[in-house]
């Protein structure tokens, strides 16, 4: 608990669920992290429909019931204290923080679920919680404790300095749950062609089968290996439910130890979503002679090496999307990932700032649009040549954001005639153009001031160094 001794002085370990929030109380004294207490205000004032004006306003607990999602990536969060008076979170992404712990446990929760009526989310078996990118050094207790009451939970301890033994790369965990999500609608027959596809996918990736459990009762799960029968015509059946689906049927995805999957890598649900889409898209059904399921004979058991060497070969006709995009190669270390990533981003915002300057007709104008455009390039040439240091927030929220505001000033450009409401939107975006100058341009100080502490950081410690080992004389 070394961050929260940190934060309130002393030994004193911090009580969760220390304050009564039978009255209303101001946000920030609910969530003493800064950038915490703004990511609820803005899920708040956003998706709860309140009219907060910032963190000093008391909301009550009847408030915090409302918050169904907290969107909290690269905002720079320290501190988790709070979050227990979160009764109805069903999603959390706190991805790329700078977390080392969460300061409540199962008995907190169950004690403050009692104490409020809340019903608190991670007794849903749908929570998703992306604690992806911070600085955990072990699995959280809380984490351990549901992964031994639930499953089929999305919890992604990825990109930490823990080595969590739930998070594989690529992995089979947690698929289930996105496979879950388009279950509804498909027959019987198309979902056995889903699980084929994902199982091509797997195969591909990793040169193993997938491993699916059965759930007849609560708790009772058979292991087997996923793998298909050709019963007629374009009638797959699978192993697992060879006669088919029903209501008391659950299916999981499970790791290679027959053990019920909890996390998942958010690439790897990308990767799934979108092998689904395009396979949905295309209609499920394998094309040409030489696909595996094509060649066999009716009632055989389509031949699992059969599967990876065509697709292996043929990876467009599995999705060409998925294999076509870098981001996902496994070569890649994670900063290689990100410089890409980032580089995608710098295309994004030139490509929109320069429409922007193409169409404005005022020369004042269009300078700030150029400076914006050119503190971004700086911002993000920085950040490809310093990957370790954190400054997430500008390339998770600040620039995101700004282009979300560019791209509105682009679009009232376009409009033939100018209403005078379209005229007092259009003037407040470019009356917001000097302040975001100026917080890209107090951004880039705070870097260079950054670099030039640690230059003399660097050059203290070198001739602390030399004197210590008697190489120079004590000055």
């Amino acid at each position: 608990m070394g961050i929260f001794k940190k934060l309130f002085g002393g030994n004193a370990p911090y009580k969760p669920g220390k304050l009564d929030l039978n009255r209303p109380v101001p946000l920030g004294e609910i969530f003493p992290d800064v950038n915490l207490a703004h990511s609820v205000l803005n899920e708040l004032n956003k998706r709860a429909g309140k009219k907060l004006s910032g963190i000093n306003e008391p909301v009550s607990i009847e408030d915090l019931k409302e918050i169904r999602s907290l969107r909290a990536s690269g905002m720079e969060i320290r501190s988790l204290e709070g979050m227990e008076y979160l009764f109805k979170l069903q999603e959390a992404d706190l991805s790329h923080n700078l977390i080392q712990e969460i300061p409540f446990s199962l008995e907190d929760v169950t004690r403050l679920n009692n104490k409020y009526k809340g019903g608190f989310i991670l007794n849903l078996y749908s929570f998703v919680l992306d604690l992806s990118d911070n600085r955990f050094a072990t699995v959280p207790e809380l984490v351990e404790q549901y992964r031994a009451k639930e499953r089929n939970l999305f919890i992604d301890l990825s990109d930490n300095p823990v080595i969590d033994p739930e998070v594989k790369t690529p992995s089979a965990e947690g698929c289930a749950e996105v496979i879950k999500k388009h279950r509804t609608g498909l027959s019987d027959n198309d979902f056995s062609w889903l699980l084929y596809y994902i199982n091509a996918y797997y195969l591909v990736k990793t040169q193993k089968e997938l491993s699916g459990y059965t759930e007849t009762t609560p708790g009772d799960f058979t292991t087997e290996p996923l793998s298909f029968i050709k019963a007629s015509g374009q009638i797959l059946k699978n192993t697992i439910y060879p006669e088919g689906f029903n209501g008391q049927h659950n299916f999981a995805l499970v790791n290679d130890r027959g053990k019920a999957s909890v996390s998942v890598k958010k690439a790897e649900q990308e990767a799934i979503k979108k092998i689904i889409d395009f396979k949905l898209k295309d209609g499920l059904l394998p094309t040409g002679d030489t696909e595996p399921f094509n060649a066999a004979a009716d009632g055989e058991t389509i031949n699992k090496t059969a599967v990876f060497n065509y697709y292996n070969e043929n990876t467009d006709k599995l999705c060409p999307e998925l294999f076509s995009d870098e981001i996902l190669s496994d070569s890649l270390s994670a900063d290689k990932k990100r410089i890409l990533e980032q580089k995608k981003l710098l295309k994004e915002a030139t490509d929109c700032l320069d429409t922007a300057i193409q169409n404005t007709e005022s020369p004042e104008i269009s300078g700030k649009l150029k400076t914006i455009k050119s503190l971004t390039e700086k911002i993000i040439d920085h950040m490809q040549e310093n990957p370790k240091e954190y400054h997430f927030s500008f390339e998770i929220n600040y620039l995101p954001m700004t282009l979300d505001i560019i791209r509105s000033y682009n679009n009232l450009s376009q409009t033939e005639t100018e209403t005078g409401k379209n005229k007092l939107a259009r003037e407040k975006i470019e009356a917001s153009f000097d302040t975001i100058i100026e917080a890209f341009g107090n951004y880039i100080s705070q870097f260079e001031q950054n670099a030039a502490i640690d230059l003399h950081s660097d050059i203290d410690s070198l001739l602390s160094l030399f004197e210590s080992h008697g190489l120079t004389d004590k000055k």
